[in-house]
C-alpha cells in the first residue's frame, strides 16, 4: 500500500470513528482520570456505557479495592488514532499509576471501540493470579459475547466479576495485598 492510500485511509478512518463514536481522538494525556473529582474507576469520555453500568461498575471495584486493595480502571474510548493499543494501555497505566505504589496490584481494562480491541494491563502483583492467557480467557468468555452485541456494560460487569472472584479467592488475597513487592518495570 502506498504511503498515499496509508493517509487517506487513516483520515477515512479518523473521520469514521468520530461520525459512530463522536469522539475525539485521545492520548494518553487527554483521556480523563476518572479517580480525578472522585468519579470512581471508570473512563467514559463517550458515554458508551449507561449511568447504571457505570454505577454499578464502580460499586463493584470499589467493593473490590475494600477487601483486596487492588486498583482496577475501566477506560472506555472511541479511538486513539494509529496508536497499537496495547502500547496504549501500557503507558495510560504508567501514567495514572493504577494499583498502591507499595505492591503494584493494579488492573487496566481498554476498550478502543474503531479498533474493536480491548486490553488488559496488570501490574506485576497481580501478574501471577492474572497472567495474559487468564486476561485473555476473561475477555475471549465475559466481554467478547457481550460486546458483539453491543452490551458493554454487561460485558465488562461479567468481566469484573470473574477478576474479583479469582482475586479475593482465599489462596489469592495475600498475593494481591502483601506489603514490598514493587518490582521496576
Amino acid at each position: 500500500m502506498t504511503t498515499l492510500k496509508k493517509t487517506i485511509l487513516s483520515i477515512f478512518l479518523c473521520a469514521v470513528s468520530m461520525l459512530l463514536f463522536g469522539q475525539e481522538v485521545y492520548t494518553v494525556e487527554t483521556v480523563p482520570n476518572p479517580k480525578d473529582g472522585g468519579r470512581g474507576y471508570v473512563s467514559d469520555p463517550g458515554r458508551v456505557l449507561s449511568e447504571s453500568n457505570v454505577a454499578n461498575l464502580n460499586a463493584l471495584l470499589t467493593s473490590l479495592e475494600d477487601s483486596s486493595t487492588a486498583q482496577v480502571a475501566i477506560v472506555m474510548l472511541g479511538s486513539i488514532g494509529e496508536l497499537n493499543p496495547k502500547e496504549f494501555a501500557t503507558a495510560l497505566f504508567n501514567h495514572w499509576g493504577i494499583g498502591q505504589a507499595d505492591n503494584d496490584n493494579g488492573l487496566l481494562i481498554l476498550s478502543v471501540m474503531d479498533q474493536r480491541r480491548t486490553e488488559f494491563e496488570t501490574g506485576y502483583g497481580l501478574e501471577g493470579i492474572l497472567p495474559d492467557v487468564i486476561c485473555y480467557r476473561i475477555g475471549m468468555q465475559q466481554l467478547v459475547p457481550h460486546y458483539r452485541d453491543g452490551n458493554y456494560g454487561q460485558g465488562l460487569y461479567a468481566a469484573v466479576s470473574e477478576i474479583k472472584n479469582r482475586l479475593e479467592n482465599p489462596n489469592n488475597i495475600e498475593e494481591v495485598r502483601s506489603e514490598g513487592k514493587r518490582r521496576a518495570r
